[in-house]
């Protein structure tokens, strides 16, 4: 009987395996025991003639167990075979064999390697023990059998000899193998260092490509390559979004740039014009695969119907042999800095224009007293004399020498205060030209300052003013002449003033005394001689008397006209609306107001003259009460409207009215458009309310229909101006 222990994890195993080893090996048991501890001591207790060890919790422990084994000797006899997942590894199975191991067998178990290993092994076993046991029979037959028995054990040693020296030259291929598998441990490990920096350079290249992919697609520039049929085989985000309109960095490898331009122009086939950049960078390309050099080129053209400027850099590539394979590229977009280029080129051209045309000249200078000019425009002949060319080249003379002596020094201490202080100059003095000619001129000026606020150039304009002068100086003697003559008509206006006010004296007077005595004399001839006048004489009395009264309101109304000019006037915000309804409530009886409609509507306040614009109030709304006392339902509204700086007011009614072709006699002093005996008055009261609004800075206008009333209006700053 063979007894076989195994220790570990029975799951290694095939299912059958105890009964497929006591199918090849009669008499085999196989016994298990799962616990490495426990295991050892059943086999100190069992005996058993072969180990099965496998290494399920110690994979290189195991190695440690195998030792301990192999020292005790009660085991010494026991074969040993490791059961592990390291089957195959050189430099595992060459330190198994150094710890005592008989052999090795891969996890999990297969029953085509294990069977062949058991059975050698076990042979062996029983060789070695058949020939201690004959050793030891062959010692006790010696002494009792005949010589037959000798020759037989002879025979037996011979057939040991046999078995040892094949158990020597398979100790000798053991030794050979452990060195060669020595060997294939360092080519191995050797491998395997080659293999960890070919991963480690893998995975750095991997980095590198990663690296230069993130960094082209967040340049703005455009970055391409491509292989000698000039098809991409490199292409960064931009290219891909600005030019070849690509769906991601990949579709462009393998194609080339006329690909995406047929594309393009197959989606709008109604503008061939659509995408034109497909020609020009194939051809440039060629150009440099046949130069071999690199090369700059201006390509411009059309992208999606948008045009588009690109400087574009190429130059070939070429493999680590110096083999040409193809080209790189990259492109910056220049369309604004060409549009802005045209721009500044048109506004240089008209600022160039402009300056040209002005009538003085434009200068730059450096920003010190001496004043070397760095710019002058051509207006320097016209001004001094000297080209452009005699300033720029400083011959001799600067702008500061032009001006005449006794103004340099103040100008010049002027100019420069003002310029470093970081004003503007501006003054008015002569020079001397190069004909010797004197010119006063204009000059206006300031400084170009650094960041430190450093005077670095001072930028400035000069125009000739003499004929501005000379005509000044005629403005000033026509002025000088203006006063006097001013004076001598402030004189005049004042005894004409007086002369007026003298005859308004005599007016007031001298001639209301005669009325007075008409007026009394009638009263005294109606009084007491009443009885004795016919019905015409008592007619006759009252004619006089009542145009005698006419004609003192007359001289009123005159008196206050001429006083309308010399009355002084105090401005102030007026209540329009509470002014009107005071007026209209003094002029008119209960009786009257039963049958007037009158309305005040959005009568905005006003500055004026209070006592003159009441009077201006009065005169219309008089009229307008006065002209509707036909009417059986008066109508009389106030309104008013703001326009821009001024108020403008309307007082309306459905009166009498006029007819429009006499609008122009309404305004006149003693002008009627009505008889006395339809309606009574003097004519004197809109030539008062005129002469009022107009001293306020005001219109007075009016429309009307005869029979159906009449309009009147006026207007009134909102803010206080000088009278007039």
């Amino acid at each position: 009987m063979i007894k076989v222990l195994a220790i570990g994890n029975r799951n290694v195993f095939p299912d059958n395996t105890g009964a497929k080893l006591g199918q090849c090996f009669p008499g085999m048991v196989l016994t298990w025991n799962p616990m490495l501890l426990q295991g050892i001591e059943q086999a100190r207790a069992d005996l058993p003639e072969l180990i099965l060890l496998e290494d399920t919790l110690h994979h290189d422990g195991i190695l440690e167990y195998c030792k301990l084994i192999r020292q005790d000797s009660s085991l010494g006899n026991c074969l040993i075979v490791l059961v592990s997942e390291r089957y195959g590894e050189a430099d595992f199975s060459l330190e198994a064999l150094k710890s005592g191991a008989d052999g090795l067998v891969g996890k999990p178990v297969r029953e085509g390697e294990l069977i062949p290993l058991l059975s050698l092994l076990v042979r062996l076993n029983q060789a070695h023990r058949e020939k201690a046991d004959s050793r030891g029979e062959s010692q006790k037959q010696d002494e009792n059998r005949p010589d037959i028995l000798k020759k037989q054990l002879r025979q037996l040693q011979d057939a040991e000899k046999e078995i040892m020296q094949s158990y020597l030259e398979l100790e000798k291929t053991k030794r050979a193998t452990l060195n060669l598998m020595e060997d294939l441990k360092d080519e191995v490990d050797q491998r395997k260092r080659s293999e960890q920096i070919l991963r480690e350079s893998e995975k750095k290249l991997k980095e590198l490509t990663i690296l230069f992919r993130s960094i082209s697609d967040n340049m703005v520039d455009m970055l391409w390559a491509k292989d000698l049929q000039r098809k991409y085989i490199f292409a960064n985000k931009s290219i891909c979004d600005k030019l070849l309109i690509a769906e991601g960095t990949d579709e462009p490898i393998g194609k080339d740039d006329m690909f995406f331009a047929i594309r393009q122009r197959n989606v709008h086939p109604e503008n061939p014009n659509w995408h034109t950049f497909g020609e020009l960078c194939r051809d440039s390309d060629q150009v440099v695969i046949d130069s071999g050099k690199p090369e700059q080129f201006d390509e411009y053209g059309n992208v999606k119907g948008e045009f588009l400027f690109l400087d574009v850099r190429k130059s070939p590539l070429y493999d680590l042999d110096g083999k040409m394979i193809g080209t790189v590229g990259s492109a910056q977009d220049r369309t604004v800095e060409r549009a802005i280029s045209k721009q500044l080129a048109e506004r240089e051209r008209q600022i160039s224009t402009l300056v040209s045309n002005l009538p003085g000249m434009v200068y730059r200078c450096i920003g010190d007293v001496n004043g070397k000019m760095l710019f002058v425009s051509d207006g320097c002949l016209k001004v001094s004399g000297y080209t452009k060319e005699e300033f720029l080249e400083n011959k001799g003379f600067s702008l500061n020498d032009l001006i005449l002596e006794p103004f340099r020094d103040t100008v010049l201490e002027k100019w420069q205060h003002v310029v470093m202080a970081g004003g503007m100059y501006e003054g008015e003095y002569p020079i001397r030209t190069s004909r010797g000619e004197v010119k006063w001129v204009w000059e206006r000026c300031s400084g170009v300052y650094d960041e430190n606020h450093v005077i670095i150039f001072v930028d400035g304009y000069i125009e000739d003013i003499t004929d501005r002068k000379a005509a000044e100086k005629v403005i000033q003697n026509l002025n000088d002449q203006l006063e006097l003559r001013v004076l001598e008509r402030t004189a005049q206006l004042e005894a004409a003033n007086k002369e007026l006010e003298a005859f308004s004296y005599s007016v007031s007077h001298d001639l209301r005394a005669p009325l007075r005595a008409i007026d009394g004399f009638t009263r005294i001839l109606f009084e007491d001689y009443y009885p004795m006048f016919d019905e015409e004489g008592k007619r006759l009395c009252s004619v006089i008397q009542d145009n005698a009264v006419r004609m003192g309101q007359l001289i009123d109304d005159l008196l206050a006209l001429s006083r309308l000019n010399r009355t002084d006037m105090h401005l102030s915000r007026i209540n329009m609306e509470r002014l009107a309804k005071f007026i209209y409530d003094e002029s008119t009886s209960e009786e009257e107001k039963k049958r007037i409609n009158f309305r005040i509507q959005n009568f905005h306040p006003a500055m004026g003259d209070n006592l003159l614009v009441k009077q201006v109030l009065v005169n219309l709304i008089s009229n307008a009460i006065k002209f509707s006392t036909h009417r059986e339902v008066a109508k009389i509204t106030l309104s008013s409207e703001k326009q821009h700086e001024k108020v403008v007011y309307c007082i309306s009614d459905n009166g009498a009215g006029f007819d429009m072709k006499y609008v122009d006699k309404l305004f006149g002093a003693f002008q009627r458009l009505h008889s006395v005996k339809e309606f009574d008055g003097t004519g004197i009261g809109l030539a008062i309310v005129q002469r009022i609004i107009r001293r306020h800075g005001g219109t007075v206008w009016a429309q009307g229909e005869v029979g159906k009333g009449a309009s009147f209006y006026f207007s009134l700053p909102l803010t206080a101006e000088k009278p007039v």
